[in-house]
């Protein structure tokens, strides 16, 4: 086993700051904040973030039973069964007035829950991520638990329970202090299959981190698809995603755990993308395009705290903008009307309004109401960004700042995709993405699954 250094943060580059200064005559040459001087050229400064030094070497003076380790499994499950419960609280709204018209009717008032949002720790934590992780834990927990022949850091061979598409096991597992480590192979003749979880477990002052690297081999006809996937959390900093699938396609994401930070970097079908978010200017860019470059793509949502006040989407391939409106931010209508079939509608006084809008609204355990409507680029004018032109009225973001953000994203995007350590090649992202991961399945174990499940197939 081996010790990798775990860093604790992101480097992020600000798109509105990346301006330096020029020297000009004999006058020295000043760079802005965040840069500094480096052979006569402005250079953005390196961020020395925190480290963790995550040790897959465990001791072996003392050899814990399968209940003890059993007891350790059970002692992870339940903070990250914790961590789910703390990231989907939420509070259901009351109060709802039925008319007979069959809608529900809510005022700006009814809608405190949007108001009263406020970040926490665990704010932006991937739910989905965390139950597949808990639900994981859970299966390999029953599994060593069949394990007759226990030795902590041995394989042990499982049978699969008595039912058809039951997989077969082997695993292993190991612990040492806090530390706990896992790795299982699953086959399956039925399914065709072969999958390996590796999981790592470690509390960093008290607070959960771990590891989970997935690599599933399936056979389709005579062909092998491998996907291999890579998941770390730190309770309280962020979550780590990638993916490198079968077919080229590969997958990057970073979000810290309050949701200020994000970084997404993906290839599919030839296309790019990569998203980005900072917590100085709260502003989240997307831009993607095709290996030709003949077809771009971006997005730009304003944000603030945990609100998106607009959204502008623009595809050059036909030139049409979608700008989306948070309704709640604007003035000049008076209620909302619900369906039970979720259809919206807005009013001022008892005229309905912004019929030609797409409109959607939720009043549940979140909160929402927004309106969007397709422009040609072109056409755009203030007062249209400002609703003025429809009777409402909204100042959250100007046209201006729209043009200014459009603009620094594309003018910066390459810069942006490089500074991140991410290119044009997809061999060298793809290589990227893979010096990331921690511990890779045991390609001999892998070849001898496989070679079962090709045997119990005939």
């Amino acid at each position: 086993m081996k010790k990798v250094l775990i860093v604790f943060g992101i480097f992020i580059f600000l798109l509105t700051g990346c301006e330096t200064k020029e020297k000009t005559g004999d006058d020295p040459i000043i760079c802005d904040d965040g840069y500094s001087l480096i052979d006569n050229e402005c250079v953005l400064d390196d961020v020395t973030p925190e480290v963790y030094v995550a040790s897959y070497d465990f001791s072996t003076d003392t050899v814990s039973t399968r209940d003890e380790v059993i007891e350790k499994v059970v002692f992870y499950q339940g903070k990250i069964q914790n961590l789910i419960g703390s990231s989907a609280e939420g509070e259901l709204s009351s109060g709802l007035t039925r008319l007979s018209t069959g809608e529900t009717f809510y005022t700006r008032e009814d809608f405190a829950l949007y108001d009263n949002q406020e970040y926490n720790e665990t704010s932006f934590v991937d739910i989905e991520s965390l139950m597949n992780t808990e639900m994981t834990i859970s299966t390999l927990k029953d599994t060593i638990s069949r394990c007759e022949s226990f030795v902590e850091g041995e394989f042990c061979d499982v049978a699969a329970l008595d039912y058809e598409y039951a997989p077969d096991s082997r695993i292993l597992m190991q612990t040492d202090g806090d530390r706990l480590y896992i790795e299982s192979y699953r086959y399956n003749a039925n399914l065709n299959y072969v999958s390996a979880e590796i999981m790592f477990f470690d509390l960093i002052d008290g607070l959960v981190y771990f590891e989970y690297v997935r690599d599933n081999n399936e056979n389709i006809g005579e062909v092998l698809f491998e996907n291999v996937y890579y998941d770390r959390f730190i309770e309280g900093f962020g979550a780590t995603a990638v993916a490198i699938r079968a077919g080229g396609e590969i997958y990057y994401q970073f979000d810290s755990t309050d949701g200020l930070d994000r970084l997404n970097f993906r290839i599919l079908e030839g296309e790019k993308y990569i998203s980005y978010r900072s917590r100085e200017n709260q502003i989240y860019y997307t831009y993607s395009y095709s290996q030709y470059r003949d077809t771009d793509k971006y997005y730009i949502d304003f944000q603030r705290g945990t609100k998106s006040f607009l959204k502008y989407k623009f595809n050059s391939f036909n030139t049409d903008v979608i700008v989306q409106w948070n309704l709640l931010e604007t003035t000049g209508w008076d209620k909302i009307g619900l369906t039970e079939s979720n259809e919206c509608h807005i009013y001022n006084g008892d005229v309905e309004i912004l019929t030609d809008f797409y409109r959607n609204a939720f009043h549940s355990y979140v909160e929402y109401a927004e309106i969007a409507r397709d422009y040609d680029e072109s056409e755009l004018t203030q007062s249209i960004i400002d609703l003025s032109d429809y009777g409402l009225l909204f100042s959250e973001v100007t046209l201006e700042q729209i043009n200014t953000e459009r603009d620094n994203l594309i003018d910066n995007f390459d810069i942006l995709k490089t500074y991140h350590g991410f290119s044009e090649s997809d061999d060298l992202n793809r290589q990227e993405l893979l010096d990331m991961y921690p511990f890779f399945a045991n390609e001999d174990i892998i070849a001898e699954l496989s070679a079962l499940v090709v045997l119990d197939d005939e």
